[in-house]
């Protein structure tokens, strides 16, 4: 009887050649508890924190010290695309990923493409907002929530989209992005009773 070989902590993405590695689905590496097969046999256990997120890459840390890689398996999914004769091919996909995400559906994303695991109700709404729809092979590696990520990994904002804040009493105002319109500082009405100070 195998000794099964137990896991139990992810690892940045190691760089070292030549590691052993364990394919798996993203449905499995949404599971801190998991039985599986290492490629070249091995049994393993997976005995990870509540709500580890694993992705192709990672390390994870066996209870002997060895490091494992993971490789996300290649999987079936729906390429979504938008048609060739779209005005705006960027906002009919924007609008496809905004009805996705309204469903709280995970999405890998790309420039001109989205990514997501197959579901014939999905794939007849996306066909209603006029997508191109179409089955691939590989890996699927969904956008991280962003709750997950922290502020170290946040990109900055963009300069058209800075902010400024003007305080006024109790009120604050931002800077809005150059593509919808400045707004004006404060309004008449708000001026009154704030009992503002002069510079």
């Amino acid at each position: 009887m195998s000794t099964l070989l137990k896991i139990t902590e992810r690892l940045p993405p190691p760089r070292a050649p030549g590691l052993r590695e364990i394919v798996l689905s993203y449905a499995e590496r949404a599971r801190s508890r998991l039985r599986a097969v290492l490629e070249d046999g091995t049994e393993v256990g997976l005995f990870l924190p509540r709500g580890t997120q694993l992705r192709g890459g990672d390390g994870l840390l066996a209870e002997t010290g060895e490091v494992i890689r993971v490789r996300a398996a290649v999987e079936p999914l729906y390429r979504v695309t938008a048609p060739p004769d779209a005005a705006d091919p960027a906002f009919a996909l924007l609008r496809a990923a905004y009805h996705l995400g309204n469903r709280h559906v995970p999405l890998a994303l790309a420039p001109a493409e989205l990514l997501l695991e197959p579901d014939p109700v999905l794939r007849d709404m996306l066909h209603g907002l006029g997508m191109r729809v179409s089955e691939c092979l590989t890996a699927f590696e969904p956008e991280a929530g962003a709750y997950a990520m922290t502020t170290m990994n946040m990109p900055a904002p963009s300069a058209s989209c800075s902010r400024s804040r003007l305080m006024r009493g109790p009120r604050s105002t931002w800077r809005a992005c150059s593509s919808i319109g400045e707004r004006p500082a404060t309004s008449q009405a708000g001026d009154r009773g704030t009992g503002r100070r002069g510079a």
